[in-house]
């Protein structure tokens, strides 16, 4: 499996060693189960990600990477869904690291539902910086799990509402789940 990150322009700026690949046509990007759109946040000197899986808006953050780090983004990656999903609930961490495979990375691909959506997280995470006084002492992972319990309007062509976390889990649970 292979997980697409579309970053944002802040991404490329701050890492210029990815190496990005051109953007899929429309409908490769339609049918494929497993991208992510990508943020980059400064929190408390740190360069922090956050990444919004486009499909059930699951979003994970991923605290301190450096230019350094990013041969190492996909087990941090993987590790930070697993304690995420571990602060709320039981899971398979075997289908977790399935449902990532190997990361690529592609220029944002302007999807503004996600986009605004992750967006809104950053407006959310900003309110623990006055909360914390040490980098340190921030619990991420319980951070993200409180983010993915709030449920979301989504529009796609018809309005519903939805759960992150159940959504994100439905998927990684799904028998024979082709992502």
């Amino acid at each position: 499996m292979t997980t697409r990150i579309y970053i944002s322009a802040k991404i490329q700026k701050n890492y210029k060693k990815i190496v990005l690949n051109p953007l899929p046509d429309a409908a490769n990007m339609q049918e494929h189960m497993n991208s992510w759109n990508a943020n980059y946040v400064p929190f408390l000197g740190k360069k922090c990600w956050l990444l919004t899986h486009t499909i059930t808006r699951y979003t994970v953050i991923v605290p301190d990477i450096t230019v350094k780090d990013l041969d190492q983004l996909l087990f941090l990656f993987q590790e930070c869904i697993i304690q995420q999903l571990v602060q709320k609930h039981l899971i398979n961490a075997d289908r977790v690291l399935d449902l990532v495979g190997q990361i690529e990375f592609y220029p944002t691909n302007n999807d503004k539902s996600s986009i605004g959506y992750n967006n809104q997280r950053i407006q959310d995470l900003s309110y623990w910086k006055n909360t914390y006084r040490a980098f340190e002492d921030i619990s991420f992972s319980r951070i993200g799990a409180n983010f993915n319990i709030i449920g979301t309007r989504l529009n796609n062509g018809k309005s519903q509402y939805i759960y992150p976390t159940e959504e994100f889990l439905s998927l990684i649970n799904k028998p024979n789940a082709k992502f």
